[in-house]
């Protein structure tokens, strides 16, 4: 099987006759033009989803085996070289191993390239680094030909994970593993979830010269002490007097653990449920994580501070001007030196909502918001409805009730910014 390997990746041609390579390059294109892709890639992105590398990784592999023809995997390896050429014809003249590096080399540059077609549509670079990543793309093609083999390392290495780095967030996991709760209703799923939880972690972090009485303490420890009345506190009682009396089940971190579980079937802990106990709050937890992805700190915190920015209301709190209570409006700071700023004030001066609004960005992250364009909006239509109102000291609430502008009014609400009333 090795031999086939190298005869394959060394030379294309049969012989080392003088026109080999020439004969490849006419017969490449129509080999080329006829292939097939293998199984799909699933989209992956290198920098969001490390931990996926792996997954995506085997599904590379499964492409290349699948695809028509075949790219052998072995090319993931690298180029040929003369070294290995000459070790393989070690009695070839010079120009019998050049026909043959050259036949090599144009055989792995098509595989090459056909593997950067099969991935390179799955490699997700949106983001931050979008522009570097897409940069460094750009490396790895030279006219027509690709460096798949190139692109397929990089994105591997993004994945990397700096050693500090991974020991201290293995610290800080084991640090915040938590004790388990004493509650009667405590499962056998739960335990064993929670002590071989623990013992992953630890191992994480003690990897090279474990110590089975630190494990012991940190086991004893993430055991709860009370109610006696409870299962659990009868478990960490029985694991104290098996260690006090030194059993041999407590002199490996694994015998540790096989102790624990095995009193916890003993005493007839409920068997529990895998689907309840573990996958159930996961999925929980994943759903409020993609509930809240789209939030900013400040969002929660909009709902007790009506001050505190948000994403509909980046500018919360900025407002500098003595006639209205918008975030916009800095008529003070644009009026300079003027002892009146009332003609800078966005309310009072009718700027239009519909076109980019003075001293703002007019486009781009910066500009205004919906809703800070739909306050400005109702405020100069509320103004118009009572001349005398005092916008510094009425709610934009207010000035909607007041402009006649209702939620559940759909025909007003549907209207463009600018076009109200």
């Amino acid at each position: 099987m090795a031999a086939q390997r190298l005869s394959t990746m060394v030379a294309v041609a049969p012989d080392l006759r003088p026109g080999a390579a020439e004969q490849l390059l006419t017969a490449g294109p129509t080999i080329y033009e006829q292939r097939k892709p293998g199984r799909a890639i699933r989209p992956w992105h290198p920098r969001a989803n490390k931990k996926d590398r792996d997954a995506w990784s085997d599904e590379v592999r499964e492409n290349m085996r699948t695809a028509f023809p075949i790219i052998p995997a072995f090319i993931l390896e690298g180029p040929p070289t003369m070294k290995r050429i000459t070790t393989v014809y070690p009695k070839a003249s010079k120009e019998e191993l050049d026909a043959a590096y050259t036949a090599s080399m144009m055989e792995y540059q098509a595989y090459n390239t056909a593997l950067w077609d099969a991935i390179d549509q799955s490699i997700l670079f949106n983001g931050a680094y979008e522009h570097v990543d897409r940069l460094q793309r750009k490396e790895f093609a030279s006219g027509d030909l690709r460096d798949g083999v190139g692109l397929y390392n990089y994105v591997r290495e993004l994945t990397s994970v700096d050693p500090i780095e991974q020991q201290i967030e293995a610290m800080r996991a084991l640090a915040t593993h938590g004790m388990l709760s004493g509650d009667k209703n405590v499962t056998q799923v739960q335990l064993d979830r929670h002590v071989n939880g623990l013992l992953a972690k630890w191992l994480d972090v003690n990897r090279e010269a474990p110590v089975v009485a630190d494990f012991r303490n940190r086991l004893i420890a993430s055991l709860p002490d009370e109610p006696l009345s409870s299962k659990v506190v009868l478990i960490r009682i029985y694991l104290v007097d098996a260690c006090n009396a030194i059993q041999e089940e407590t002199k490996t971190v694994q015998g540790l653990v096989r102790l624990v579980t095995k009193r916890g079937r003993e005493l007839g802990l409920p068997a529990g449920s895998v689907l309840d106990d573990v996958v159930a709050p996961v999925i929980e937890k994943n759903k409020r994580d993609k509930k809240n992805d789209d939030k900013k700190p400040g969002d929660t915190a909009s709902q007790y501070d009506p001050n505190a920015k948000t994403t509909k209301r980046p500018r919360a709190g900025d407002n500098n001007c003595d006639y209205c209570c918008l975030d916009l409006c800095c008529a003070k700071a644009w009026a300079g030196s003027a002892k009146d700023h009332k003609s800078q004030c966005l309310v009072y001066s009718m700027t239009d909502p519909a076109k980019p609004i003075p001293h703002h960005a007019p486009s781009g992250d910066k500009a205004p918001t919906k809703t800070e364009l739909m306050a400005l909006t109702v405020c100069q239509l509320a103004v118009k409805k009572d001349p005398k109102l005092n916008l510094k000291t009425s709610s934009i609430n207010f000035c909607r009730k007041l402009s006649g502008i209702d939620d559940g009014n759909k025909t007003n609400s549907n209207k463009k910014i600018g076009q109200l009333g």
